[in-house]
């Protein structure tokens, strides 16, 4: 929610995914959660934002994405069982827009969209969602990933291939540096498979690529030239060689649950301010690998190293919301055009999103 110009709901999650993701040094502390509950698992998540205008001039709200929130994905291990939304305190309807890996939720408030922030004054929005997760599904999911069993190249369906392998802005793999990298693992003894690839990549990222965030996010090929990068950058560059491979892979983003992980901070001159209580935001690699299809790898929030970064996870071992599935979109541009755009007409930002856990059946 809560973006300049409308860019898209998406980019501010992105732009604070960039500033403090999850990472194995902010869960590891908590990583006795990972318990793997049988079952489903309910969550509330209380996204809450205001903009306050410390510009000169009016702000037209309909400059402003004041009144749209990410709305998480339904799909088979995740439901949203109920939505709240409010303006300034006051609840109203709503309505859900966008295509279905990338939905919107629309407070319906015309007259509020329709009118100007003034010179030092402040609205608020809010959404509460109640969503279950299939935490045990997905973690049996994971466990029956295994190497003796993996599927081989031609075992990968063309349509699949052909639709999530392309190049785009964002993951170009004709990039001389990359296009090297990629000639170096298929090169491995390993990559025979395409896990076999996947466990070769991983290992040289364990070896090679530091973490490190920024804003904004970086270019795929930055990240290999720099070797570091946060879980959106190191993410986007292994999406990128797995498509030059001819591996199907997209980028996932969402909301893990973690008690007691409880983050504030800021950015762009300090006119962005969030808090996340009980988790953060997160964003990780989904490739398609047989037999299994498509299998989540994180490269920042996992426990271990090479393989482990499927097996363990936050997908896989935290009660974690879906709420983005980007196939293609080059947001990297996007985030610099937010920051910079209110920084330059003095909009504050203040976001906080509270993860709220409830018995599991």
């Amino acid at each position: 929610m809560l973006h300049v110009k409308r860019l898209t709901p998406i980019i501010l999650l992105l732009i604070i995914t960039s500033i403090y993701p999850l990472s194995i040094s902010s869960i590891g502390a908590s990583a006795e959660q990972s318990s793997n509950p049988l079952g489903w698992f309910n969550l509330t998540v209380i996204v809450n934002g205001s903009i306050t205008n410390l510009g000169d001039k009016p702000l037209p709200i309909n400059q402003t994405d004041l009144l749209i929130f990410d709305y998480p994905i339904n799909m088979s291990t995740q439901k949203v069982l109920g939505v709240e939304a409010f303006v300034n305190g006051s609840k109203y309807p709503y309505k859900i827009e966008g295509p279905w890996y990338n939905p919107s939720l629309v407070i319906e408030a015309p007259k509020i969209e329709n009118s100007s922030l003034m010179p030092g004054q402040t609205i608020s929005s809010m959404v509460i969602y109640n969503v279950s997760v299939n935490v045990g599904k997905r973690f049996l999911e994971a466990v029956n990933i295994k190497p003796e069993i993996a599927g081989r190249w031609n075992d990968i369906p063309e349509k699949i291939k052909s639709n999530y392998t392309r190049i785009t802005p964002l993951w170009n793999y004709s990039n001389p540096l990359i296009s090297l990298y990629i000639e170096y693992i298929r090169s491995l003894e390993h990559s025979k498979t395409p896990l076999g690839a996947i466990e070769e990549i991983l290992g040289w990222f364990d070896k090679n690529v530091n973490y490190k965030t920024r804003i904004p996010a970086r270019q795929p090929w930055e990240t290999l030239m720099y070797m570091e990068g946060d879980c959106d950058d190191q993410s986007n560059l292994l999406i990128t060689v797995l498509r030059g491979l001819g591996i199907p892979a997209y980028l996932e983003i969402g909301l893990v649950y973690i008690s007691g992980l409880n983050i504030t901070s800021t950015a762009a001159n300090g006119l962005l301010i969030y808090r996340f209580v009980n988790g953060g935001s997160h964003a990780w690699t989904s490739a398609y690998v047989p037999p299994w299809g498509w299998i989540r790898i994180d490269l920042t929030a996992s426990l271990g190293t090479g393989l482990n970064h499927i097996k363990t996870a936050a997908y896989y071992v935290y009660p974690t919301i879906v709420i983005s599935r980007i196939y293609g979109q080059n947001y990297a541009a996007g985030t610099a055009r937010f920051t910079v755009e209110i920084v330059s007409r003095r909009i504050e930002y203040r976001v906080t999103i509270e993860l709220i856990a409830h018995q599991k059946s």
